[in-house]
C-alpha cells in the first residue's frame, strides 16, 4: 500500500518533505530529511521485492547489465515475480552474485563463465588481528589489553607493529625500545592469542624502511608505510616506494596511499610501477580497515591480485575498541574481488 507507507514515511519527525509523484511506478520515492541528507525509499509489493533490492543496492552499471541480459531472454524484470535478490539471478540463469561485486565491469561476464564468487574472503576466515598498536606508539592500550581483546574477537593471533622511530609524532620504538617491547612480551604468562612482534616502519625520502638492521632477523612481521613527504611530485614518490618495495626482506606495504576520507588525497604515484616491484619481492599488500583510510580501494587492490600480490587486512587499531574495523577492510578486500587463497 505505496500511499499508506508514504504518510507513515511522512509522520517521522526527521523527514522534511516527500516527493510523492513517481511512487506509484515502482521508482525510489524521495524523502528530504532535517539536515540536508536525502534518502532513496523503495516501495514493492512483496512477490517484487527482490528486483526492488537489487536496484536500491546495485550499481545503475550493473543493473543495466542485468536489463539487457533480460531483454535478450525476452524478460521485463520490472514484472518480475522474485521474494528475493537470489530468484532474480535464477530467472536470467546466473548464480546470486554478492552484493559487493555488482559493480557494473565483468561480474556479469564471470558469472555466466561459471565464477560464483563463493570463495571471496569473510572476517570468519580471518584468524589474525593485525597492524595493532598499544601504549609503546601512539595507541591507547597495552600489549596485554590487545591481545585480551583481539582473542575476545575470535583472534587467534595479534601482530603488535608500534610505530618506528622516525615517527616521534607518534612515540616511535628505537632499537632499545623495541628491545624493551620484546622482553615484555617474552614476560607476558600464557597470552590468550598468539604474539607476532613486528613495526609499522615509515619509508623514508630515500626508499629506505626505517627498522633497526639488527632487528629484521628477529621481528615477524615488518608494516612499511609512508607517513611523512606526502605531497612530494609523483616522480619521487614512485622512486621512493619501488626503492622500498626491492628491500631485502619481506615486508607489507601498510596504507598504500595514505588517503584520509574526505580529507587527505592519495598521495601522487605511479602506482602500477610500485605493483610490478612488489610483485618482484618479497611483499604483500594491506587493506586496512580503518575508515578514516579504507585503503588500498578496490580499484586498485584488484590490480594488485591481477599480478599474484598477496594481501594483509587489518583495523589498524590504535584501541581494542578499533579491532572492530577489522569487518571494513574485508568489505573493502570483498569489494576488490579478494578470495580466502590471497590472504595471508
Amino acid at each position: 500500500d505505496p500511499a499508506r507507507i508514504l504518510d507513515r514515511l511522512a509522520s517521522f519527525a526527521l523527514v522534511t518533505s516527500i516527493d510523492r509523484g513517481q511512487a506509484p511506478d515502482g521508482a525510489p520515492v524521495v524523502a528530504y530529511l532535517a539536515g540536508g541528507l536525502r534518502a532513496e525509499v523503495w516501495i514493492a509489493p512483496p512477490a517484487r521485492l527482490g528486483w526492488a533490492q537489487v536496484q536500491a543496492t546495485g550499481s545503475p552499471e550493473h543493473v543495466a547489465l542485468l536489463r539487457a541480459r533480460a531483454a535478450d531472454r525476452g524478460m521485463d524484470l520490472d514484472l518480475l515475480e522474485a521474494a528475493d535478490e537470489a530468484l532474480v539471478y535464477q530467472a536470467l540463469g546466473m548464480p546470486y552474485l554478492p552484493p559487493e561485486v555488482r559493480d557494473g565491469t565483468d561480474e556479469v561476464t564471470a558469472a555466466l563463465a561459471g565464477d560464483d564468487f563463493h570463495d571471496l574472503i569473510t572476517l570468519d576466515d580471518l584468524t589474525t588481528a593485525a597492524h595493532c598498536h598499544t601504549t609503546y606508539s601512539d595507541g591507547k592500550n597495552s600489549i596485554a589489553e590487545m591481545v585480551r581483546a583481539a582473542a575476545e574477537r575470535g583472534f587467534s593471533a595479534v601482530t603488535i607493529t608500534d610505530h618506528s622511530a622516525a615517527a616521534g609524532y607518534a612515540s616511535g620504538l628505537d632499537l632499545a625500545r623495541l628491545r624493551e617491547q620484546a622482553a615484555e612480551i617474552a614476560s607476558l604468562p600464557e597470552p590468550e592469542a598468539r604474539i607476532l612482534r613486528g613495526t609499522e616502519a615509515d619509508i623514508l625520502a630515500d626508499g629506505s624502511i626505517d627498522v633497526p638492521p639488527e632487528m629484521v632477523g628477529e621481528l615477524d612481521v615488518i608494516i612499511a608505510s609512508v607517513h611523512q613527504r606526502y605531497q612530494a611530485d609523483e616522480d619521487s614518490v614512485t622512486t621512493r616506494l619501488v626503492t622500498a618495495m626491492r628491500q631485502p626482506f619481506f615486508k607489507i606495504w601498510g596504507h598504500a596511499l595514505g588517503r584520509l576520507v574526505l580529507r587527505r588525497d592519495p598521495i601522487k604515484v605511479r602506482i602500477d610501477e610500485v605493483l610490478d616491484a612488489a610483485a618482484e619481492s618479497r611483499a604483500a599488500i594491506e587493506i586496512n580497515g580503518d575508515p578514516h583510510r579504507l585503503d588500498l580501494d578496490p580499484v586498485n587492490a584488484r590490480k594488485a591480485a591481477a599480478r599474484g600480490l598477496r594481501f594483509v587486512l587489518s583495523a589498524d587499531a590504535h584501541s581494542t575498541k578499533a579491532l572492530s574495523a577489522t569487518r571494513y577492510a574485508v568489505a573493502m578486500a570483498r569489494r576488490a574481488r579478494i578470495r580466502k587463497h590471497q590472504v595471508l
